[in-house]
């Protein structure tokens, strides 16, 4: 857990981390200080430049393209199992499973 708070210019990190028995920390508590100088911070960013907008991109554009990449996946999976089936090298490594009685899993 850590938490965050920020005081006249200053940021005080508090916090615990948990290890595990193969990787021990000694150090599992802490409380650290950050010096900001705030007015440079506000410099900086007045200075920065909005980014060019290239193209505009709906969520509908989003979803289209999301979907076509599911159907490439389904579909270069699809092939290379039918490769994998009809191939005497390769076909060993496909276990037979019975079928699941809620039924196949769909991608």
């Amino acid at each position: 857990m850590i938490t965050q708070h920020i005081q006249k210019g200053f940021t005080f990190f508090v916090g615990a981390v948990a290890d595990d028995p193969k990787q021990k920390i000694k150090l599992k508590a802490f409380h650290c200080e950050i010096l900001n100088d705030f007015e440079a911070i506000r410099q900086e960013e007045a200075a920065y430049e909005a980014l060019p907008v290239i193209r505009n991109i709906t969520p509908d554009m989003v979803q289209q393209n999301y979907l076509g990449i599911k159907c490439d996946i389904r579909s270069l999976v699809d092939s290379e199992m039918h490769k994998i089936k009809n191939s005497e090298q390769y076909r060993h490594l496909l276990e037979k499973k019975k079928p699941s009685p809620k039924g196949p899993a769909s991608l």
